[in-house]
Order: structure tokens, then sequence, then C-alpha cells
């Protein structure tokens, strides 16, 4: 970490960027029940790292580590990930499409300063809808990735095929007819109505 006390020997104009493959903030990634893999948020988040970050009078914060890209600004501090790939290319979901399409991004310029903001599927949706860890509900995509491991793993199994896994709420068939959802969302931006996932009625 750099201390304070070497920046302020650079100058008083001196912008620090920052720099780590770790993910700093538990909010620089989406809340777990839009994730298909569920453990990821045991590895995201670091009070030292943070702190480091602070200390340094760091104005932008590159990051990598979840190849979720994301451009938010918190407490004051650009958050930045702008991941260009994985080791398979091509397997990095619907988050990563703007960065596939619009390749390395502008982090800062030695005239204008910083580069410009990066729109982003998270970044985005955080922008408007604020995190409420009351709602648990998963994601229609998570359930749709859950029911199709669980369709691989019967395979395996050497199970018959026996149709639907049912995974989460299920509407009372009884006193009322339920109509098959015929689109299945795939992020945040396919959410209904105001965007909030809630469990079906």
């Amino acid at each position: 970490a750099i201390e304070q006390g070497a920046i302020l020997r650079l100058g008083k104009h001196c912008e620090v960027i920052s720099f780590s493959h770790f993910v700093p903030r538990q909010e620089l990634l989406p809340e777990k029940r839009f994730l298909i893999t569920p453990e990821l948020p045991k590895v995201v988040g670091s009070r030292i790292l943070e702190e480091q970050i602070r200390a340094s009078g760091s104005s932008v914060h590159l990051f990598g580590h979840t190849h979720l890209p994301v451009d938010m600004t918190l407490d004051g501090v650009r958050y930045l990930q702008w991941s260009l790939g994985m080791q398979k290319e091509g397997t990095d979901g619907r988050a990563c499409a703007v960065v596939r399409r619009e390749g390395p991004t502008l982090v800062w310029d030695s005239l204008s300063g910083p580069g410009p903001y990066r729109p982003t599927m998270w970044g985005d949706y955080y922008k408007t809808h604020g995190r409420d860890p009351s709602v648990v509900d998963l994601a229609p995509w998570v359930l749709a990735h859950a029911e199709k491991a669980e369709q691989r793993r019967a395979r395996l199994r050497g199970d018959p095929p026996q149709g639907e896994v049912p995974i989460g709420p299920q509407p009372d068939r009884s006193s009322k007819t339920v109509e098959a959802t015929p689109h299945v969302a795939r992020g945040p931006d396919e959410l209904p109505g105001d965007g909030v996932l809630r469990a079906p009625v």
C-alpha cells in the first residue's frame, strides 16, 4: 500500500489510481440471489484492502477477480472492473458483452483526467435499485441454471427423464390456473415492472 505521506511529497495535484486483483467491497458484486455461482461472495470484500485504498487517497481503483464489469462511485472513490476476457473466451456471459464489443477502456487521460463512465449491466442496475437483504428470492436465470444443472446430473446418474425439476417457491395450482412463462429473464434489465425480483404470489 502507498502511504499518504509519500503521496503528499509527490505534490498536491497528484492523482492516485490504485489497483488490485481482489474485489475490495461487497457492493461491487451483485447480490447473492442474482449469482449463478453462490460461493462468489465468500471471496469478495476486504476491509484491509479498502483501508489501503482510502489511506492512499485513491480517486480511481481498478480491480478484477469476478469478471463482472462494473463502474461505480462509492464514498468518493470510483471503482472500475473492465475484464477483457477469461481463460475460455465466451464463457463470461452477458455481463461482459459490452467489454467484448468495445475492447479496452480509457481509465485516465493526463490532459482531461478520468476516462468516461462505462455503462455496465450491474453498475447501471444498482444506480436505480437499492440492495435489500430481506429479498432472497432467486433470480429467474439462477433458477433456470440450477434446473439445467440438475438435469445434467440426473443424466449422468442414469435417472430416467422426469420433466421439469421444481426449484424455488411453487404457485398454488389448486385454486387458479398458472400460465407458463414464455421467457426467462437472463439479467436485471429483463426483470418485469420495477425490476425488483419478488416471490410469486
